[in-house]
């Protein structure tokens, strides 16, 4: 599995929707993912985050998540389910922070993420949606905490994102 991110650049083209094209321009980022798999094969779950801001010069702020199959696991067949999380923020045209977390069956998310190294995405309020089976949750939290990695700067960063995504029954916005 391979994954490359262009964390923030800049957009511009044509979407075409029932045959009318719309002129799109804006921030953006680049990811280039080979995975010599299906994903089905290599986790259970994903969850994934693109945040893109204009603010402070242009800030993003992205994360991807998986979590492993339990043929997976760190000691074997069954003992997987292992959360593996990587991100990083970016401001001003600066690579600022890179984060990542892995947590194995039965670790807690307690690290603080003003002080300690934390990269995790959280899933509130689930809802069943019957058309799935699936728990939807109504809110997404992405949370990020890591040292700089500006030169010349020391000191720990942290970004937090939450989310409504409404219900399965009125959405709010796109979840997959």
């Amino acid at each position: 599995i391979y994954h490359s991110f262009w964390p923030r650049t800049t957009c511009d083209g044509l979407i075409v929707c029932k045959g009318n094209a719309i002129t799109s321009k804006g921030p953006g980022m680049f990811v280039h993912a080979v995975m010599g798999m299906r994903p089905n094969l290599i986790a259970s779950r994903w969850n994934f985050a693109d945040f893109q801001s204009t603010e402070h010069g242009g800030v993003s702020a992205i994360q991807m998540e998986l979590t492993t199959l339990e043929a997976n696991g760190l000691k074997g067949p069954g003992s997987g389910g292992v959360k593996v999380n990587f991100g990083s923020i970016v401001a001003n045209g600066k690579l600022v922070c890179v984060t990542a977390e892995t947590l194995l069956p039965g670790d807690k998310e307690s690290k603080d993420p003003k002080t300690s190294m934390v990269s995790r995405a959280i899933h509130h309020n689930p809802i069943h949606d019957p058309d799935t089976t699936y728990e939807q949750p109504q809110e997404l939290e992405f949370v990020w905490g890591g040292p700089s990695s500006l030169e010349g700067t020391s000191g720990h960063v942290s970004a937090n994102l939450k989310v409504s995504v409404g219900s399965p029954a009125e959405p709010k916005g796109l979840l997959e």
